[in-house]
C-alpha cells in the first residue's frame, strides 16, 4: 500500500513529476510484492521455495542500490 500511494506523496511534497527511477523502484517493489503473496497464499506448491528465494534477493539487491544511490548522493558533492 506504501508503494501505491508514494508516487503522489512526493509529486504532492515536492510539487514535481516524479522521477523515472522512482517509478521504477516503486513497479519492482510492487512486482516483488505480488510475488511474495502468491507464495503465502501457497498456490506455487513445490516452486514456493525457489520464488521466495528469488523475490526476496531481488528485494535485498534493489535496497542495496537504493542505498548506494543514496550514499553518493551525500558524500559525493556536486560540481559547480
Amino acid at each position: 500500500m506504501i508503494a501505491l500511494g508514494y508516487p503522489a506523496r512526493r509529486r504532492a511534497t515536492t510539487r514535481e513529476l516524479t522521477p523515472h527511477y522512482v517509478r521504477l523502484n516503486v513497479t519492482i517493489i510492487l512486482l516483488i510484492s505480488v510475488t511474495l503473496l502468491i507464495v503465502a497464499t501457497g498456490t506455487l506448491h513445490e516452486q514456493s521455495g525457489p520464488a521466495f528465494l528469488a523475490a526476496l534477493t531481488a528485494f535485498l539487491t534493489l535496497v542495496l542500490v537504493a542505498w548506494l544511490r543514496a550514499l553518493s548522493i551525500i558524500l559525493v558533492p556536486e560540481a559547480d
